[in-house]
Formats: structure tokens, C-alpha cells, sequence
């Protein structure tokens, strides 16, 4: 098969596949999470002269700028934010798909091999649950891959045009996620490398690709210092190496809870990894195994792997698992497979390949069951479009009679109320912070809840497992209580300030 026949037989497996992503979210749509609406709600404001503030009215600084802008950009052209969400990600499929296919191709020297690695990232459990969620994550696996062709472009035409867009997708990359500055590292590294010509060269070249981070760096120095005070102490470096290890077998099988990761756990996920990073290790003295097409984007998975523990042990993690392992998942497939392209013994080769094969079975039957999940409106980590919600009947009366005019809307979910009414919300007034236990007084809510010439709202979603918000009836102190529905799922009210 010529290049151009075996590119479009992959890429014809991939548009295959994503019509069946599509049909999986053609229901409810793209998964919900606090930070999605953080995200679409920022990106309005932003194009829309608002500046960088999200649904309940705060700054956005907690993420990277470039995610909701990305969502504002495609607002401009009249699609609402959610939609503008699905936009972003079918394209980042289509681009993903292209761009791992030419890399695949690249790489591999048997087709087979290549349509392997493309079957292995399309249905691997830990892509498609980030390609269902709203989120910068499923994006953010581009970058890797570009870093990847343009550095092994760069290794053969030592172009200038070539190091400025490697400096600029591993600056963009880290725009899109802080953990980001992987790439930035593993740029840095590969044009030493690869840049021909004297020590001092190789160091010019590699400070050039350096000043783009400078930008976000800057902000995430102005996040570090914005969050200061607010983080939480970290969880133990084992804690986190169980969550990272039960993520790790999340994409084959229903893993066991964090605190129930054993012994025999940690070793059928560990040993495998460092046995193929010893085989690599090996074969790379006798073959062509670290190319400019593979070290890039093994080196980055590396990086990743370190500094996602270093920063979990600087700053609050509450999870290392799903979405955070993602970046990896590319890089240890493409060393799987390097494995089976260049060792010499048969039934070493022959071993490998029945494990992958028995893998990526698991794979598909998980990713199945997540596509089924999907469709019934339980994506994993999906909070606010579901069906609950998406059937909730105090969000449709709401939806059914909405107030006219300016409001102020409050509510005990205020991020999923948001993305429900497609309003900006307040959260209710608290009686404690979430960890504290020193009760606020309802006085200093007063002038915050109520505005002149605006009506104020509150939707009380049920079941609330909240207790450190004030219940409806409690804000009576301050408010004249006006009930205007009520069901099991929760309630709407029209509070007025007392006189």
C-alpha cells in the first residue's frame, strides 16, 4: 500500500468510529462538570465584553485562558456556548485523527502495527470518557502529537519557521492545561538534541522556543499567587500513586476503590510499564528505536508522568486518575508497539501481541458500556447533564415560565443551575464554609442578594447534599420567602427584601 491509501484507510476508520462517538452523545450531549461551566460561561463573558468571569461572577483564574476562549471564538459565530464545546471537540477529533494517523505511519514500518496503535487510541476507555466531557483534556492530546512532527520536520531541515511553530504549539499547549509545561520541557530537550551544529547553538535554539512560555507562565505565576491560601494540603505520595494506579487499570476493567489498591494491583500495573521501559532501553542499543518521531512524544509521556506526581505533592490533587492520565496513555501504546516492531524473537513478538490483542478487547467492551452510559445520560464524571437534571421539574418550570426582565439568580447549585437556565448564578448563602464550622451570619448576605430595580430567585434543587448552605425557610431573617413551585426534585422562590 502507497502512503496516501494506507492515511485514508485510517482515517476511514476513525470517521467510522466517530459517528459512533456522535451517536453516544447525540441525546444529552457533551458530559457537565463545574469546571466545563466555568469554562463556557468565561468564554461568553469574555467575547462578549464581560472580561474573564465565570458563571457565579468570580474571576476565572483557577485554568488557562485558552480553553474559553476557544469556546468565545466559536460564539462569535452564533452558536451558543454548549454547542460551541462540541464544536471544539469534533474538531479536535478530526484533527487528532489526522495527525496520529501521519505520525502512526511514521513511525511504523507495518501497517498493521500503525491500524493497531489507531484501534488503540480510539476506543482506549480514558480518550472517550475526555471526549465526552466538556473540558480542555481530549484537546489538550493534540499538542503531543504536533510537538512530535514538527520537532522530527525541525531534526531534517533545521528550518527557523519550523522552530518558532514548536515554540508556539508547546506555549499554546501549556495555555490550554499548566501541566503544560511538559511540553515546553520535552521541546526544550528535543532541539538540543536534534539542532545540528555547536553546543552554544543547540542552547540559542532551545532559549528561543523557551520565550514562548514566558506568557503562560506569567499566568500561571498570577494563579499561584491568587490561590494562595485557598489550597489544600496534599494527600500522601502513596495515596496518590493508588489513585494513579487504579486510573491505570480503569482503562481496562471497573477498578477497585483508591483505598482498596493492593500489592498485587501496583505490580500488574507497574511491572509491565518499567518491563517495556527496560525492553526499550535494550533494543535502543541495538536498533533505531528513539527516532525524531518517537522521542518526543515518549519523552513528553515521561515528563508528564514525573511532574504530575511533583505537582500533586505541591498543591491538592483530588484525584490523579481519568482525565489526568490521558497524556500518557499515546506514549505507552506507541512504546508497546515499538517493543513489537523491533525485537528480533518470534514468540516474544507472538506473547506481546496476544496480551494486546486480549487488551484492546477490554478496551472495546468498556468503551462500549461507556457509550451505552452516554446515551442513558450517566457519563462518568458527568454532573449536570444528566437525565436527573435534564429532567429535573423545578428546572422546567423555570425553563416553562421564565421571569422577564433583569434577575438575580441564586441557587444550592448554582454551577448546574448556570448551565441549565444558561444564566449567570450565585451560590446560596452559606451557613459555614464547606470545611469550617464557625456559622455566617445571614446580615452580611443582605446587600449581596438583592439589587434595585432587579427581582431575586432562588431554585433549590433536590436531594441537596449540601448542609453548609442555609436552607430556603432559614433565609426568612432577611428576606420575604415567595414560593413559586415545589416539587420532590426541589423548589423556585422569589425572594424580596424585607422592609
Amino acid at each position: 500500500m502507497l502512503y496516501k491509501q494506507k492515511l485514508a484507510a485510517l482515517l476511514a476508520f476513525h470517521f467510522a468510529w466517530a459517528f459512533v462517538l456522535w451517536l453516544s452523545v447525540s441525546k444529552y450531549g457533551l458530559g457537565i462538570s463545574t469546571d466545563s461551566v466555568d469554562y463556557m460561561f468565561t468564554g461568553v463573558n469574555l467575547i462578549e465584553g464581560r472580561g474573564l468571569i465565570s458563571y457565579d461572577g468570580s474571576p476565572f483564574y483557577f485554568w488557562p485562558p485558552l480553553y474559553p476562549m476557544l469556546i468565545g471564538f466559536v460564539h462569535l459565530f452564533g452558536f451558543n456556548a454548549f454547542v460551541s464545546a462540541h464544536i471544539i471537540q469534533l474538531t479536535a477529533y478530526a484533527l487528532i485523527a489526522y495527525f496520529s494517523s501521519a505520525l502512526f505511519l511514521k513511525i511504523f514500518d507495518d501497517f498493521a502495527l500503525a491500524f493497531l496503535a489507531a484501534f488503540l487510541l480510539a476506543v482506549s476507555p480514558v480518550v472517550i470518557s475526555s471526549f465526552q466531557m466538556v473540558g480542555p483534556d481530549y484537546l489538550f492530546i493534540l499538542f503531543p502529537i504536533l510537538l512530535t512532527l514538527l520537532i522530527a520536520a525541525y531534526a531534517d531541515s533545521q528550518k527557523t519557521t519550523t522552530l518558532i511553530l514548536i515554540g508556539l504549539i508547546a506555549s499554546l499547549g501549556m495555555s490550554l492545561r499548566y501541566i503544560g509545561y511538559t511540553l515546553v520541557l520535552a521541546g526544550l530537550i528535543a532541539v538540543i538534541r536534534y539542532t545540528s551544529g555547536s553546543t552554544l547553538k543547540r542552547i540559542l535554539r532551545a532559549a528561543s522556543v523557551g520565550l514562548f512560555a514566558i506568557p503562560p507562565s506569567l499566568w500561571m505565576m498570577y494563579t499561584w499567587m491568587a490561590t494562595n491560601g485557598q489550597r489544600r494540603a496534599p494527600l500522601s505520595l502513596l495515596e496518590y500513586i493508588k489513585q494513579f494506579t487504579g486510573g491505570i487499570l480503569e482503562w481496562f476493567m471497573t477498578a477497585p476503590n483508591f483505598p482498596d489498591v493492593n500489592a498485587l494491583h501496583l505490580a500488574v500495573v507497574w511491572i509491565p510499564i518499567l518491563a517495556f521501559i527496560l525492553f526499550a532501553i535494550f533494543l535502543a542499543r541495538k536498533t533505531s528505536f528513539f527516532t525524531p518521531y518517537t522521542t518526543p512524544i515518549l519523552l513528553h509521556g515521561l515528563l508528564y508522568t514525573i511532574f504530575i506526581f511533583v505537582n500533586a505533592n505541591i498543591a491538592y490533587f483530588n484525584r490523579l486518575n481519568g482525565r489526568f492520565l490521558l497524556p500518557i496513555y499515546l506514549p505507552l501504546v506507541i512504546l508497546v508497539l515499538l517493543v513489537i516492531q523491533h525485537n528480533r524473537s518470534r514468540l516474544v513478538k507472538q506473547v506481546i501481541i496476544f496480551f494486546i490483542i486480549l487488551i484492546a478487547a477490554l478496551q472495546l467492551q468498556h468503551a462500549m458500556s461507556l457509550m451505552r452510559a452516554s446515551v442513558n445520560g450517566t457519563i462518568p464524571y458527568n454532573a449536570y447533564n444528566t437525565r436527573e437534571w435534564n429532567e429535573n421539574a423545578a428546572l422546567n418550570y423555570w425553563k416553562e415560565n421564565p421571569p422577564q426582565g433583569d434577575f438575580i439568580l441564586l441557587s444550592n447549585y448554582d454551577a448546574g443551575v448556570a448551565f441549565q437556565t444558561d444564566h449567570m448564578t450565585f451560590a446560596s448563602p452559606r451557613k459555614t464554609e464547606i470545611y469550617g464550622a464557625e456559622i455566617i451570619p445571614l446580615s452580611i448576605y443582605k446587600d449581596g442578594i438583592f439589587k434595585s430595580g432587579m427581582e431575586t430567585y432562588l431554585i433549590w434543587i433536590e436531594p441537596n447534599v449540601y448542609k453548609h448552605v442555609y436552607e430556603p425557610l432559614e433565609l426568612n431573617p432577611i428576606a420575604k420567602i415567595e414560593r413559586l413551585f415545589k416539587h420532590k426534585d426541589g423548589a423556585v422562590y422569589r425572594l424580596s427584601p424585607l422592609k
